[in-house]
């Protein structure tokens, strides 16, 4: 089903853009969302069974600063 994508609350952000690769076949979904979430939903329709993706998660602070962090997973059959 969905994937479900979560960090922990970080104060004084103004927006994360979040990145879900499949490097397989080259597929990207990149979503923008506020400073305030903490959870994306990879819809089912974006998945591939038992397939490995690379997500990114980009922080972008109030003064334009960007820091990333970056995860693996793999999805079931």
């Amino acid at each position: 089903d969905d994937a479900v994508i979560e960090w922990k609350p970080i104060p004084g952000l103004a927006g994360f853009e979040i990145i879900v690769e499949n490097e397989d076949v080259g597929a990207e979904m990149t979503v923008p969302l506020s400073g305030g979430a903490t959870t994306l939903h990879v819809p089912r329709e974006f998945l591939d069974p038992d397939t490995e993706y690379k997500v990114e998660v980009l922080a972008i602070g109030e003064n334009g600063n960007k820091t990333i962090a970056e995860r693996e997973f793999v999805t079931g059959s």
